[in-house]
Formats: C-alpha cells, structure tokens, sequence
C-alpha cells in the first residue's frame, strides 16, 4: 500500500464512529465528529506518511473533533452519582479491560474528562503504545503515560 486513496480510509469508518461516540457519548455528535474527521483527513491524506497508522490517526481526529463539537454544543455534563451510573462492582481493575467495549464502558467514559477518554480509547481500544500515543496526541511520552495512569485511577476509584 504505498498511495492512500479515499477508499482506503472507508475501511475504518466503524472504529472511527466507535472513538468519536466514546469521546462524545450521543450518537449524533459521534456522526457529525466522524464525517468531519474523513473530510480533515481526505484533505490531509497525502500528509500521513505510514500507512499502517490509519486506524490511530483517523481516530484521533474524529476524537477532537467530537471535543470540539461537544464544546460548542456544551453537551460536556458532570455526573454527580457515579453509582447510579455504574450497576455493578468490579473487583479487579484488569477486569475492566476485559469486559465488551459497550455500554458500561461507555458509561464510564462519559464522566471521565476528554483527555482521559482519548489516552484510554487509542490504549486499549486501538492496542498503541504510551509512545504512539504521544505522538498521535502531539504530547511527550511522559504525558501520555502520566495521563494514562491518571485516567486507570479514575477507572479504579469508579469502580
């Protein structure tokens, strides 16, 4: 795959809706995120020099574009009661990286702050390392990791 075409990007249109739905948490505003994250990187497409970062990149985009759109909208909400939200108790952290990447998660990606979702969903949701991460995110590696241990302590507290 040595030039990207449109079509390759439509191969990630899911994950890329997925990532910007647990950033913005309404499906709407995950749609909109995702179309104007394939308009950004259509445009950009010949500045992406690694093909097999697609997936990340596509992502991250949809991701601040959701935030971006969230801001504006001011859908960004703070949600009091953490155990209304969260049914059940989890007694192993680890077991929350097991579990099905739907509406629990979700949930508790929706009271978590942006930063935190974004570290979290291209960690575990898209399998990159901290130094990937930081790169994608256009912070140093010492931030990423810090930012992902702090969010795995929100999760902790959560559940």
């Amino acid at each position: 795959m040595s030039k990207l075409k449109a079509e390759d990007l439509l191969k990630y249109y899911e994950k890329t809706f997925h990532a910007a739905l647990f950033i913005s948490g309404n499906k709407e505003t995950a749609e909109d995120a995702t179309q104007e994250a394939f308009l950004k990187a259509y445009n950009k497409l010949m500045g992406l020099h690694d093909p097999n970062k697609i997936g990340p990149w596509l992502a991250v985009i949809a991701m601040n574009c959701a935030r971006d759109l969230l801001k504006k909208k001011k859908l960004i909400q703070l949600v009091d009661n953490i155990e209304t939200v969260v049914s059940h108790r989890i007694n192993n952290p680890d077991e929350f990286l097991k579990l099905d990447l739907k509406v629990d998660i979700q949930k508790i990606l929706s009271m978590m702050t942006v930063e935190h979702r974004q570290v979290l969903v291209l960690r575990y949701y898209y399998d990159l390392p901290v130094k990937d991460i930081a790169y994608h995110l256009g912070i140093s590696e010492a931030a990423a990791r810090s930012r992902l241990h702090r969010a795995k302590s929100v999760v902790e507290k959560m559940l």
